[in-house]
């Protein structure tokens, strides 16, 4: 189908919790040490939620960001896509209601999503597709996670943080915003990263948390391998569209899931790092957000130019990936009808 209008990041926004947890505060709660975690992820520190606290008191200030930095009003937003594994509920309010509710966005519908850490590029895509054929004007999207309230395992304690991050699209002018994606999944190795109980498949019982199976389960090699490959793949197949070259990009920033990952990915497309900007140092990994933070933390260093060429890339738990290509655009670049 042919796009009636470009779909464009308008505004950005990020929030994390004021609680810094270091390395070394890690080591006094369990097996591990600074050195390790820094070497095998990156991580030197990352953000804990107030344990009465829920993921929509991270989105929704960063929902508010998103929308003043695009100079728009709630009332203009016709839908708010939300993902997260971590939602405020199971199985009742949306997320998005929530954020609806609490942002005065009396006109917009919401979509949650379960999809975490490649949530970014199928939100986008989702919300772009919305703008591209003329069904919306202004859509929110609003990714994050909070990892801390759940039970973990020696390795996935140290990987994970709470965060969250805001985009709004709006139609811009032609040659700007998104210009295509690419994305896959698959339930092979799946089995690989995740929560496997508390859907119909297994419900949640005594004897399952007893067990410890409400963990967060990773088989770090196989997810390494499998985010190493994936991260190539979807920056190659998505240039191959547009038939862009790697030398034509400004830069590209990843899913902040392990330093390590992004540097052997950069490598792989023989990029250096100052392509790309990371803050897992900071934050650690918090989902679907963390491309966002990223998005916003270079818009704020005042790296990104209008037209540059950016490719986003992400992979993770689902296991679903893919990567998007875009022209940096802003405020000046939205048109109307």
């Amino acid at each position: 189908m042919k796009k009636r209008f470009n779909a464009g990041i308008v505004g950005l926004g990020s929030y994390f919790p004021a609680r810094s947890v270091s390395n070394k505060e890690l080591e006094k709660l369990i097996d591990t040490s600074d050195e390790w975690i820094k070497t095998k992820t990156g991580i030197r520190s990352r953000r804990f939620i107030a344990s009465h606290k829920a993921l929509s008191d991270l989105l929704i200030p960063a929902a508010k960001k998103a929308l003043k930095d695009a100079d728009t009003k709630s009332e203009d937003v016709d839908v708010i896509i939300v993902g997260a594994m971590s939602h405020d509920y199971m199985a009742s309010i949306l997320t998005g209601n929530i954020v609806k509710k609490a942002i005065g966005a009396k006109n917009a519908f919401a979509i949650d999503l379960n999809i975490i850490c490649a949530g970014f590029i199928y939100s986008t895509e989702l919300g772009a597709s919305l703008i591209e054929s003329g069904r919306a004007k202004t859509v929110l999207i609003v990714h994050g996670e909070v990892f801390s309230k759940y039970p973990h395992s020696r390795v996935t304690s140290v990987i994970f943080g709470d965060g969250a991050g805001a985009i709004v699209l709006k139609r811009v002018k032609q040659g700007l915003g998104f210009l295509n994606s690419y994305i896959g999944s698959n339930a092979e190795g799946a089995e690989n990263l995740g929560i496997f109980v508390g859907g119909s498949k297994k419900l949640i019982t005594p004897e399952s948390f007893e067990n410890g199976e409400l963990q967060i389960y990773m088989n770090g090699k196989e997810i390494y391998k499998f985010a190493i490959e994936k991260f190539s793949e979807s920056v190659n197949k998505v240039l191959e569209k547009e038939k862009l070259k790697i030398k034509d990009i400004d830069y590209v920033f990843s899913h902040q899931a392990n330093l390590n990952i992004i540097k052997q990915g950069l490598a792989s497309l023989g990029l250096p790092m100052n392509k790309t900007l990371t803050n897992i140092h900071k934050y650690g990994n918090i989902g679907g957000g963390s491309l966002i933070t990223v998005l916003d933390e270079a818009k704020k260093k005042g790296l990104l130019k209008r037209g540059n060429l950016i490719v986003n890339v992400a992979y993770g738990a689902g296991l679903a990936w893919g990567a998007n290509i875009m022209r940096w655009c802003d405020k000046r670049d939205v048109i109307g009808e």
